[in-house]
């Protein structure tokens, strides 16, 4: 890759599992059955999470 980046988006409503897959896709968490997998993510170091406060969000309040 030449130093280029790709972004991927997970959008879906309050309580959809976007956290959850984040997660078991970083191996922040372990999948207690089945199975996780995204084209391009071979592993938790292939990903990078960021938290974003709620506070930058005011449309969360």
């Amino acid at each position: 890759m030449s130093g280029l980046a790709t972004f991927r988006v997970i959008v879906g409503p309050t309580g959809s599992g976007k956290s959850s897959l984040l997660h078991v896709l970083s191996g922040l968490e372990r999948l207690t059955s089945g199975t996780a997998t995204w084209p391009g993510i071979g592993g938790p170091d292939d990903i990078a999470l960021v938290f974003q406060p709620t506070v930058s969000s005011p449309w969360t309040r």
